[in-house]
């Protein structure tokens, strides 16, 4: 997905810090009044009984004013575009200086769909957020 501002997966010297895994990371938000979204369409294996979404997450913001402004949801949807749930949102409040795990568990397994891995981020109009986001994978887990 290319939004007006360009690309989304960058790397340096476009990206202003090293990424998780050199030398591509997604970089979302990053402008005033921005409203993005960057996705993946995978087919769950129809023997999955659980799904599992990891990643690495860095956010950067100059909010300074208490509240939260600024967000990136991390979602599953159909692959004709219907949200089926979100696995969280982050925000501008959660602002870190590293590279920091994540690993969210989806309700359902999707067992033999084809789905949308979905990161949508919205801005407000000042005070920029930065969501950078690498090394994604996701399993599909079986029991045996």
């Amino acid at each position: 997905e290319i939004t007006p501002f360009g690309e989304l997966i960058v790397q340096p010297p476009t990206l202003p810090l090293t990424a998780q895994t050199v030398p591509y990371a997604a970089w979302m938000g990053g402008a005033d009044n921005n409203d993005e979204s960057l996705w993946q369409t995978v087919t769950v294996p129809v023997v999955a009984t659980a799904l599992r979404l990891r990643g690495q997450i860095r956010i950067a913001t100059l909010e300074s004013i208490f509240g939260v402004y600024d967000f990136l949801a991390i979602e599953m949807r159909s692959s004709a575009n219907v949200l089926l749930e979100t696995l969280y949102t982050y925000n501008d409040d959660q602002a870190n200086a590293a590279w920091t795990p994540f690993s969210f568990s989806a309700a359902s397994a999707y067992a033999g769909q084809t789905v949308r891995v979905y990161f949508h981020a919205t801005t407000d109009s000042s005070d920029i957020t930065n969501f950078f986001v690498d090394s994604l994978a996701l399993e599909a887990l079986v029991c045996q």
